[in-house]
């Protein structure tokens, strides 16, 4: 089946069904990938960011029949510069565990392309200018994680209980052959970009395992976490266990979030593949054991580890850090956490105000400077139809270990 595609300009949606010739977009920012950011001259952000959402009928916000990728301006209030409108529902509905349909390559091959997933759970890379096929995979049920290295894009699908590793390159699209059974998997990213290195987390015998593969998919190092670290239940309990890794020196961190680990309260299992003089395992659990004790199951904590994003080394201890999305407190505010990659201590924090929520994005921009987060209203994810905002911050350096606001 062929995905339907239409770039527009600044214009408004339209949809060729005339029940449905009032269609809108709604959850646009709740899921956005930043795309690039610097500072200008004045010391302003300028940038771009792509958002994604769903396309609905009126009065029926819960039953989408398309999807808008949208590409928007960082530095004027989010100005819409391009919009590609597709057969395919980009927003999950009603769920903090999945993750976003979509991966945006800009310059590709010399090309702003785009990795979705359609309404078949067909994997598709198209071009964006004209919604052109560049390669489509067999039914995916998500995207764990795409990065572009040397103008291909490298794909981890998630098919039920297994991944797959797959290549879109300019001969079309070309599947590895590797079919393993994981829980998760995520490339490794380091300063300089990935270079198609990737994890695999799994259940061996029991243990929780993180293999480092290579590009061609054969197994450079395997480390168990021991007998104490209880494996994510993973695809069994329905919701998706996702991770993340960073190569920075001599170490490589992977954090594994779990954000059901307990009924509403999440965990992240941080661990370093290189490490050489010990145990894997750095740390396992939340940074805050007193919270569950004093709130028990009165708010939604789960969007602890829900999200991850692992920043550049700022602490000098040679080990990258870790930045999440923090749980439902008091007077229901969240923010974003950044913790001590070896250690699991809170470095500092930010909130977004009462009843606003955190737990769908983060985005590093690729030189590691910025970080993109999305801020949820109240009533999601019930309630699609109320706007989300984005909020670029400054990722924390040395001389200034906090998140500084940009925008």
């Amino acid at each position: 089946m062929k995905l339907a595609a239409a770039l527009v300009l600044a214009a408004p949606l339209a949809t060729a069904q005339d029940s449905r010739s009032h269609a809108r977009a709604i959850g646009l920012n709740r899921h956005a990938q930043l795309v690039e950011a610097t500072l200008d001259e004045r010391g302003q952000l300028v940038g771009r960011y792509v958002t994604v959402g769903n396309v609905v009928a009126p009065g029926e916000p819960n039953d989408p029949f398309g999807g808008v990728l949208e590409v928007r301006d960082l530095a004027d209030r989010g100005e819409r510069l391009a919009r590609l409108e597709l057969d395919a529902q980009l927003l999950p509905l009603k769920t903090f565990t999945s993750p976003p349909r979509f991966r945006y390559f800009p310059d590709l091959r010399g090309e702003d392309c785009v990795l979705v997933i359609d309404s078949d759970r067909f994997l598709k890379l198209m071009r964006v200018e004209d919604g052109h096929f560049l390669g489509s995979v067999d039914p995916t049920f998500a995207v764990l994680d795409a990065v572009a290295v040397e103008g291909d894009v490298l794909a981890l699908p998630r098919h039920e209980q297994s991944i797959g590793h797959v290549r879109f390159s300019g001969g079309g699209v070309d599947p590895s052959g590797m079919h393993e059974r994981a829980l998760t998997g995520a490339f490794v990213r380091s300063a300089g970009g990935a270079d198609g290195e990737f994890v695999l987390v799994r259940e061996i015998d029991g243990e929780l395992v993180v293999e480092l593969r290579a590009p061609d998919c054969s197994i450079v190092t395997r480390r168990g976490l021991g007998p104490d670290v209880a494996p994510p239940e993973g695809p069994r309990s329905g919701h998706l266990v996702r991770c993340n890794a960073r190569r920075e020196g001599d170490s490589l961190l992977v954090a594994i979030s779990d954000p059901h680990h307990d009924r509403l309260v999440g965990r992240i299992i941080a661990c370093d593949l290189l490490a050489e003089d010990g145990p894997a395992l750095l740390w396992d659990g939340r940074p805050w054991p007193a919270v569950q004790a004093i709130q028990g199951d009165t708010l939604d904590q789960s969007a602890f580890g829900h999200v991850v994003e692992l920043l550049p080394d700022f602490t000098g201890d040679g080990v990258p850090e870790i930045a999440t999305t923090t749980p439902m407190r008091f007077l229901h505010t969240s923010g974003v956490l950044v913790i001590d990659g070896r250690t699991g201590e809170v470095v500092t924090e930010r909130t977004f105000g009462i009843a606003n929520r955190t737990g769908a994005g983060l985005s590093l921009d690729p030189t590691g400077r910025f970080l993109l987060v999305t801020v949820l209203p109240p009533g999601y994810p019930e309630d699609l139809t109320q706007p989300a905002w984005v909020q670029a911050l400054r990722v924390p350096t040395e001389d200034r270990p906090t998140l500084e606001r940009v925008r």
